[in-house]
């Protein structure tokens, strides 16, 4: 009888946690999103280009800062001097482009989206017998 063990109970990273420069002292902790958060971005978001759904991932990824809150949506709209309210605005309003883009890269190896085809060769050649 075939074990369905690893797919029944598979191993999955846990937060992220992370500073990035020019935030001073923050500590940044990312989750990968899940299949309600992605449903939910769908939902509200229909009309969404492909820059602001990455952009959506990575504000609804982010457990700090809180970009779901109210409470920091709303000092975050202080100290825009305008309403900020809802997470894509407001990830817009914190992070430039380079930031998404470091974002991007930790959420992508948080969420083992990207290979490392060097590595993986070696795991092959290793379990294989053919290791340097």
């Amino acid at each position: 009888m075939p074990s369905f063990d690893s797919f029944l109970h598979p191993e999955r990273k846990s937060h992220a946690k992370f500073k990035m420069r020019g935030f001073g002292d923050a500590k940044f902790e990312m989750r990968v999103v899940s299949r309600e958060d992605e449903a939910l971005i769908r939902d509200q978001y229909p009309n969404a280009d492909l820059a602001d759904q990455m952009d959506l991932m990575l504000a609804f990824s982010l457990v700090n800062p809180p970009l779901l809150k109210k409470e920091f949506l709303d000092a975050l709209s202080k100290r825009e001097g305008r309403p900020i309210l809802d997470p894509l605005e407001a990830f817009q309003a914190v992070f430039d482009a380079n930031e998404t883009k470091f974002l991007w890269s930790k959420y992508s190896e948080l969420a083992d989206l990207t290979v490392n085809t060097e590595k993986k060769i070696e795991e092959i050649k290793n379990a294989s017998g053919e290791g340097a």
